[in-house]
């Protein structure tokens, strides 16, 4: 059985009394404590978990509007026109049709470089400035409206015969076999993929990867192959997409606190939107590697915590996204400081509660210890005296109407 150290009572009162109050606030605390952490790690990953839902059926609604604009835009009697009338006249020019087409539209086009696309007629006579002039207001609009990078038009040959911002790939050949410069690359796939359709609707789609026309900044492509009214091919129309669009369907960090954000990632971990805290266009630049990402591009939900971005304890909330045959991840984080600090600052409140309860505890224990050993002290000398053989002495506070006082 556990006995007391043999202290006297003076010492042993007020330290049962503390540590008795010290042993509740400590299990009270501890036990509000790690109900608290608990129930903000919830709520917290919770509302990470809507946000990600949220970004991920936005960014998945935005791919498919893509895809449906571009296939009533090829749908129509407008475009199949316009495909056909470019391919005549590009036979009809006189000399080498992409160096005619590219002095007409960009060399000898008065707008600044990034603002080719404002001309509608270039100074020429031809069938092809009768038609470009016809056809370009509207798709211009359309590329604007839509917030797309560019819009394309190719014949069958593989001949790009329009585009709206009319860079360096305008008028030049993307066939597979024998094309121009840019036959290889992501613009080039997604002709070369819907050309080889053979229904209309169908939708070729090419991942962001640096582009050269455009700067060799990153560049995404959807194409489709363009039908007559009699079933035959007439070519393909594509678009650049918009990654300006994109970042805004992720960049609202509403819930996300001061270092919370939305990206989505591809197979290889690379970010494909941009991050607002980089000064940088983060697009196939910055990664984030993790076990919770990966989760998530093999097709399941993930939440947890990873130091694996900036350099700091986040919370992450990861999303699968599919569309095309290409998996992504739409990624949610915020700081795991940020996210807790009402859990430390309950913790703070825990510890200045108890410390006040238990030093109010303390003062009291001591009141009550005095209020024992005094009296006790006095009748222990008394009978001291007592047993020395002075019946004199005064028996002070027999008028006690305590044990005390009886004894």
């Amino acid at each position: 059985m556990f006995k007391l150290p043999s202290l006297k009572i003076a010492l042993k009162l007020p330290l049962a009394i503390v540590g008795s109050a010290l042993l509740v606030s400590l299990g009270v605390g501890i036990a509000s404590y790690t109900i608290s952490a608990n129930t903000v790690s919830d709520l917290t990953f919770t509302e990470l978990d809507v946000i990600a839902s949220r970004k991920t059926e936005a960014l998945e609604q935005y791919f498919d509007d893509v895809a449906k604009d571009l296939r009533i835009t090829a749908s129509s009697d407008v475009i199949m026109n316009a495909i056909n009338n470019f391919a005549l006249n590009w036979k009809q020019l006189e000399g080498n049709p992409s160096e005619v087409l590219q002095r007409l539209y960009i060399e000898e086009n008065p707008n600044p470089a990034g603002q080719k696309h404002l001309l509608d007629s270039a100074k020429s006579d031809d069938n092809y400035n009768w038609t470009h002039a016809g056809i370009h207001p509207a798709l211009r609009n359309q590329m604007l409206e839509r917030g797309y990078y560019d819009i394309f038009l190719f014949d069958k040959n593989g001949n790009l015969v329009y585009s709206v911002f009319k860079e360096a790939d305008f008028a030049t050949n993307f066939a597979k076999d024998g094309g121009g410069k840019w036959a290889d690359s992501g613009l080039g796939k997604a002709f070369q993929k819907a050309i080889e359709f053979e229904k209309p609707g169908e939708i070729a789609f090419i991942e962001f990867a640096p582009y050269g026309p455009s700067a060799n900044v990153p560049a995404s492509f959807m194409a489709t192959a363009v039908f007559n009214k009699g079933g035959y091919l007439v070519g393909v129309m594509a678009i650049q997409m918009p990654v300006d669009t994109i970042n805004s369907i992720l960049s609202s960090r509403k819930g996300l606190g001061e270092t919370g954000e939305a990206f989505y990632v591809n197979q290889d971990f690379k970010f494909l939107s941009d991050s607002s805290f980089t000064e940088f266009d983060d697009i196939l630049v910055s990664e984030f590697k993790d076990p919770i990402i990966k989760k998530a591009l093999d097709g399941e939900a993930a939440i947890g915590t990873s130091s694996a971005y900036r350099n700091m304890e986040m919370l992450v909330s990861a999303k699968p996204m599919e569309f095309h045959h290409r998996k992504w991840a739409v990624v949610i984080v915020k700081g795991a400081e940020e996210a807790f600090a009402p859990l430390v600052n309950m913790r703070n409140t825990i510890l200045a509660i108890g410390g006040v309860l238990l030093a109010i505890a303390s003062i009291l224990g001591f009141l009550l210890s005095r209020s024992i050993y005094i009296p006790l002290s006095r009748l222990n000398k008394t009978m001291h005296d007592l047993a020395d053989g002075d019946l004199d002495v005064e028996v002070r506070g027999a008028d006690r109407g305590d044990e005390l006082g009886d004894m």
